[in-house]
């Protein structure tokens, strides 16, 4: 059974039922296997084409990778609104692309927050906390 496949340029991202994570280069046959990955099932992809990188959306996370196949940044203090993690329309990316922007959850709490935070470091740089 097939999770997904999705494509970003010359790379294929596979992802099959209880397997690894394999990225292929469509133009040279070379693939990767991504470790640790068998119970990854975003829910959403959003591709970084300026950075070469992509974002998975899963159980209110959000998560950077490469095309290495390596984790290149988990956000901090960064918990989106909802569960299923795949309302994209919650989320803005600046074009330049090093800012993500996203309606969150406060941890503890049913407070909600807009978080701008960097692609590249995670690190949230702002965060608007609506008045109770």
């Amino acid at each position: 059974q097939v999770d997904f496949v999705e494509q970003f340029d010359e790379k294929l991202l596979v992802k099959q039922e209880q397997e690894n994570l394999q990225i292929a280069d469509v133009c040279t046959g070379k693939r990767i296997e991504v470790a640790g990955t068998k119970d990854m099932n975003p829910s959403a992809f959003i591709f970084l084409y300026e950075n070469h990188l992509f974002l998975t959306f899963r159980e209110r996370q959000v998560e950077v990778w490469n095309f290495k196949g390596e984790l290149v940044v988990s956000f901090e203090d960064h918990l989106l609104w909802r569960a299923d993690g795949c309302n994209t329309n919650n989320i803005y990316i600046t074009t330049d692309q090093k800012l993500l922007v996203s309606y969150c959850k406060q941890e503890g709490s049913e407070q909600a927050s807009i978080n701008i935070s960097s692609i590249l470091s995670g690190k949230c740089h702002a965060k608007l906390v609506e008045s109770e």
